[in-house]
């Protein structure tokens, strides 16, 4: 899972360790996306508006007092505006097939409208987001949103088999 944050906060994270009688923990590795940081305590406090918008690895290791590093210990977390971002997207299929290119400029749920050239909507169309089957289907109004789209350009497909 997860954890979602927005710009402008503080993130604690506390590293519990319970090493087996008589072992000590020396030093504390973290790492945020792959870079070592200088921290070598237990904790680790920092603010989102020192990351970029989108998904940050944080990782930790330790060292005990045998000199036998850890496995690293994982967790992501994924930094977005104040307001997540909705998008509206309409799809006029003259084809079975019709795509549409969209942009996010943060994280945010696209709405999607699929009808005909006549402006009917079209329901039980299949749509895919970057080639990827979102396993939603328009419904009888032919809408149906997206949740979740990150940030970036993308390519939504509207597929409905035309009897």
């Amino acid at each position: 899972m997860t954890d979602e944050y927005t710009k402008n906060k503080i993130i604690y994270l506390d590293a519990t360790v319970t090493p087996q009688p008589g072992i000590t923990v020396e030093t504390y590795e973290w790492k945020i996306d792959e870079v070592l940081n200088s921290n070598k305590t237990s904790r680790l406090t920092i603010n989102t508006s020192d990351l970029s918008l989108g998904l940050h690895k944080f990782s930790l290791r330790v060292l005990n007092s045998c000199g036998s590093w850890s496995e690293y210990a994982t967790v992501e977390i994924n930094i977005i505006n104040e307001v997540k971002m909705e998008k509206i997207v309409n799809i006029i299929v003259d084809e079975a097939i019709e795509t549409v290119s969209i942009v996010m400029d943060t994280v945010g749920r696209v709405d999607v409208t699929v009808t005909n050239t006549a402006g009917a909507a079209i329901s039980g169309a299949t749509l895919d987001l970057d080639g990827v089957s979102t396993g939603l289907t328009t419904d009888v109004d032919g809408k149906a949103s997206i949740p979740n789209v990150p940030y970036g350009s993308h390519t939504i497909k509207a597929t409905k088999v035309i009897d």
